[in-house]
């Protein structure tokens, strides 16, 4: 993109979250949050899957801990851009290699 473009105006970075649906554990957007300073200790500590297998641990395995809740909160993000892969087979159907959503499934969790 420099090469092409120029050097941008701000910086450009690329972030890889994980659990953001509530796949595996009963909570959602636990990357989001952390990036934004949201995310509570507490709210995941007692978590388990349907194995019995508990949020942090599985945090762990995966080679990541709690953030350092003594770093402040970002305010330097201007822009966020959130990229998927596709998750049906509509555009290889379609045979474009880009779509732009213009709905979602709402969440909503009752415990």
């Amino acid at each position: 993109m420099k090469e092409k473009y120029g050097t941008p105006l701000r910086n450009i970075e690329i972030v890889s979250f994980t659990e953001e649906e509530g796949s595996r554990f009963p909570y959602v957007f636990w990357g989001v949050k952390n990036l934004l300073s949201l995310a509570k200790r507490e709210d995941v500590e007692k978590l388990t899957d349907s194995n019995g297998v508990s949020f942090v641990e599985a945090m762990r395995t995966a080679g990541f801990d709690f953030r350092d809740e003594a770093v402040p909160a970002r305010r330097d993000i201007k822009a966020f851009l959130e990229v998927h892969i596709e998750q049906g087979g509509v555009l290889e159907a379609e045979k474009k290699s880009v779509g732009v959503v213009i709905g979602i499934v709402g969440q909503r969790r009752l415990l």
